[in-house]
């Protein structure tokens, strides 16, 4: 009896567990599922649907869309939107493309999309991915001239199912003597931060060579988005820029009487005699054949700007300038040194002492080579500018710091050489074992203002100090 009482107690147990699971089995649920479980952006102004369908048996409510971080952005194409509803199987697309600004790089990012299911929050997560390949210069300058060549590096930033055949076109004019070249030889990128190095090379004549600014367009056959559709180069012809020093013997501050001694006739101002010199120094470049200019001012006869870096009228502040606007200049080593703006100057660095930007700072500088005497550890330049390129300011009502003569109330400029009085000057300062009081790397460089120097002095050689004063030249 007993047996018999047992086992109706446990038919009884399993029918109610039977019951409640079928009751609890039975209320209905939404169900979410999102298409595709994870993409890559990679072509080019490439979106991705995504299709949310409810495929269970109550309306899902509440839509949750995803935040979207850069460079993911929602596309105006999408159909869902937060907190609708999706009934029982609708669906509705939420479109995602990339922006591509210039710099992005490849990565990736989860996408949450939550809902009710009818009983509570829900939520289907899925990874969105994106490619680019970015474009990097190597040289120091996106300029070269005749003979010249710049490099620049091409690197996929995320790893891509497809590999990537990059090319470099010139797209301004493919027939204009220029010669693009990779390594390796094609360029085929795949896998994350792996880059190949574009070379552009110029013919070796002038006359062969196109000037102007180059547009060259890079492509790629895949599926991978570029990051830069194009790279800007400027071909030129750069002007000349030297040192002159009288060999040894330096220039005083009296520009005017040294040319005169020197042959020069009808002149009457320092700033002739300044040129004269630069055109008659022994250091001056038998080719090209031209003519040179001081890059030396007075604010009367030559000047750069009379505002910081000519900021209020550009090259209207200029008065019989050396530097034109928009043009390269190379030193006697051939290298391009700078680059003027509009206004016919340039900008560098002012903390040129600053170790960490020695280096960066020979690009902006003009950066002369050791053409002047290597006995010379320090060159000095009389300019008369300040680092603005406006003038120097003068030490009192008499010092101008233009080595000047007052007669009868007119001044004139550079036609001094005395002791009491100092003109304002540039230095070039030259790191070499061969210079005394300087140790390597070897660095040479210059600066437009360096504060005074006596108006006598030409040069000056002793234990401690060893320096000679001359003139920057600059082609005409």
């Amino acid at each position: 009896m007993r047996f018999y009482s047992f086992l109706n107690r446990l038919a009884l147990m399993i029918l109610g567990a039977t019951i409640l699971f079928a009751c609890s089995s039975s209320v209905p649920k939404a169900m979410l599922i999102v298409t595709p479980e994870s993409f890559v952006l990679s072509q080019n102004a490439e979106s991705q649907i995504i299709t949310l369908t409810n495929t269970g048996a109550v309306a899902a409510t509440n839509l949750v869309l995803p935040t979207l971080s850069a460079p993911l952005i929602k596309d105006v194409n999408s159909t869902c939107q937060n907190h609708q509803s999706l009934a029982v199987k609708a669906s509705c697309n939420y479109v995602v493309s990339v922006d591509y600004a210039q710099g992005i790089v490849g990565g990736n990012q989860m996408l949450s999309f939550g809902y009710n299911n009818g009983g509570s929050q829900q939520a289907v997560n899925i990874e969105a991915s994106w490619s680019s390949i970015s474009i990097s210069a190597l040289s120091e300058s996106q300029v070269t001239q005749a003979g010249g060549a710049v490099t620049i590096r091409a690197t996929l930033n995320n790893s891509v199912n497809s590999t990537q055949i990059i090319t470099l076109i010139d797209s301004t004019n493919p027939s204009d003597n220029i010669t693009i070249t990779s390594s390796p030889s094609p360029c085929r990128l795949s896998n994350s931060n792996e880059s190949c190095i574009f070379t552009i090379a110029t013919s070796s004549t002038l006359s062969n060579t196109s000037l102007g600014q180059k547009t060259f367009a890079i492509s790629n056959n895949g599926s991978a988005l570029l990051s830069e559709s194009s790279f800007q180069l400027q071909v030129v012809s750069p002007y000349l820029i030297y040192y002159a020093h009288n060999g040894t013997n330096g220039y005083t501050g009296n520009m005017l009487e040294q040319a005169i001694n020197k042959g020069a006739s009808g002149i009457t101002v320092g700033i002739q005699g300044a040129d004269y010199l630069c055109n008659h120094d022994e250091s001056k470049p038998l080719l090209p054949v031209a003519n040179y200019k001081a890059m030396i001012v007075d604010g009367v006869n030559r000047r750069a700007c009379y505002s910081f870096d000519c900021v209020l009228e550009g090259a209207g502040e200029n008065i019989d300038w050396v530097l034109k606007p928009t043009a390269a200049y190379k030193n006697t080593n051939q290298q391009v040194s700078m680059l003027t703006n509009e206004s016919g100057i340039y900008t560098f660095y002012l903390d040129y002492q600053n170790l960490a930007l020695q280096q960066l700072s020979l690009a902006p500088f003009i950066f002369l080579p050791d053409n002047f005497t290597l006995n010379y550890g320090v060159a000095f330049q009389w300019t008369g500018l300040s680092s603005l390129w406006t003038m120097y300011p003068p030490s009192s009502a008499t010092n101008t710091g233009l080595c000047s003569t007052i007669t009868s109330g007119i001044t004139s400029y550079w036609d001094k050489a005395s002791s009491y009085e100092s003109g304002v000057v540039g230095n070039q300062f030259s790191y070499s074992s061969s210079a005394p009081g300087f140790s390597s790397p070897t660095l040479s460089y210059t600066q437009i203002a360096a504060g005074y120097r006596p108006c006598a002095e030409s040069a000056l050689v002793s234990v401690d100090s060893t320096w000679i004063n001359g003139l920057i030249c600059v082609q005409q």
